[in-house]
């Protein structure tokens, strides 16, 4: 069975401006990460950095909820 997935739509321009207001640098950013997944009841997150010495770094994060 599937899942119903709700989607919204918002402007590059819109997103920069709140991204540059809101996260000042990479420490806040994955603040920022960690909070919310507290803010969304998670029981475990993780956040994983990999390829960081490359040029294609990548951040994956997972949360589970209770």
């Amino acid at each position: 069975m599937s899942k119903a997935r709700d989607s919204f739509r918002i402007s590059s321009a819109l997103k920069t401006i709140i991204g540059r207001e809101l996260i000042t640098d990479d420490f806040v950013a994955v603040f920022e990460l960690v909070k919310n997944a507290f803010d969304a009841h998670a029981r475990n997150v993780e956040i994983r950095f990999e390829d960081l010495t490359t040029d294609e770094p990548m951040m994956t994060q997972k949360k589970s909820r209770l």
